[in-house]
C-alpha cells in the first residue's frame, strides 16, 4: 500500500450510521465550531458568547454523534460532570481541511469557555481516529495520526528529521495514544500504533516500518520508538 493511502483506513468521511446508540446533546452547539479549525488554544482565550452563533443548525441524531449536514460538523459529548465536558468534534471544512478535535470546556450561562485544548489537528498532521475515542473509568482514551517524519522526529528537539521524511496532510503511518485526565488535566503518552498494513515504498523507512509489521511489532513503547529510528538510520 502506498504511504499516501494509509490516511483512507485511519480517517474516512464521518459513518454516523454505523456507530453505536447513546446521543447526547448540548445546547447552543453551533458555537462549538469556533473551538475546532485554530491552533488551540492561544487564539481563544475569550470565552465564546451565544450571541456570536445565532444562526440555528438544524441537527440529526445519529448513534452517539450529533450531526449537522449542512455544514458537514458533527460532535459528541465524550465526558460531562456538571458544567464542565470533553467534546469530540469533526468538521470537513469548505477549504482542503478535515479537522478533528477534543476540548475540555466549560459551559456558562452565555458562554462556553475553552479550559483546554486537549488534542487533533487535520487528518495526518495529529487528526483523531474519531471513532475510537473512549472515556472509561474516569479516563479518556484517544489517538492522533502521525506522519513519518512525527515518528522519526518523536524524541528531536532541532525538527530537522521533518525535513526528510514524508509529513503531508495524508501521509499516515500509524497515530499516537493518549489517555487524559479531566480531574487532574494530566495527559499521558501510551505509545505508538504503527498501521498494520505494509507501505510499497523501498526507502530506509518504509523497510524498517514493513520489518516491524511483519512481525507483529505494531505497538511501540518510548524504548522501542528510538530502537526504530536507530534502525531507519542504520545505527
Amino acid at each position: 500500500m502506498k504511504l499516501h493511502l494509509i490516511t483512507l483506513m485511519l480517517f474516512s468521511a464521518i459513518s454516523i450510521s454505523s456507530m453505536p446508540s447513546k446521543t447526547k446533546t448540548l445546547e447552543h452547539a453551533e458555537c462549538l465550531i469556533s473551538f475546532i479549525e485554530s491552533d488551540l488554544p492561544a487564539e481563544f482565550t475569550k470565552p465564546v458568547n451565544f450571541n456570536q452563533c445565532k444562526e440555528k443548525w438544524k441537527w440529526t441524531h445519529e448513534g452517539e454523534w450529533v450531526y449537522c449536514k449542512k455544514k458537514d460538523f458533527a460532535y459528541s459529548i465524550e465526558f460531562n460532570k456538571e458544567n464542565l465536558y470533553i467534546i469530540n468534534m469533526y468538521y470537513n471544512s469548505e477549504g482542503s481541511g478535515v479537522f478533528s478535535r477534543l476540548v475540555l470546556i466549560e459551559k456558562r450561562e452565555s458562554e462556553f469557555k475553552l479550559i483546554e485544548g486537549i488534542g487533533g489537528g487535520d487528518r495526518c498532521q495529529h487528526g483523531l481516529k474519531i471513532n475510537k475515542v473512549i472515556f472509561k473509568d474516569g479516563l479518556l482514551f484517544y489517538s492522533e495520526m502521525i506522519t513519518p517524519a512525527h515518528l522519526m522526529n518523536w524524541n528531536d528537539t532541532t525538527g530537522t528529521a521533518a525535513i526528510e521524511y514524508a509529513d503531508c496532510m495524508v501521509c499516515c503511518c500509524g497515530s499516537a495514544r493518549y489517555t487524559y485526565d479531566p480531574v487532574s488535566r494530566k495527559k499521558v503518552f501510551v505509545g505508538i500504533q504503527l498501521e498494520s498494513e505494509a507501505i510499497e515504498e523501498e526507502d530506509s523507512f518504509s523497510k524498517t516500518f514493513n520489518r516491524y509489521v511483519k512481525q507483529g511489532k505494531i505497538l511501540l513503547n518510548e524504548q522501542e520508538i528510538v530502537e526504530f529510528i536507530k534502525e531507519v538510520k542504520g545505527k
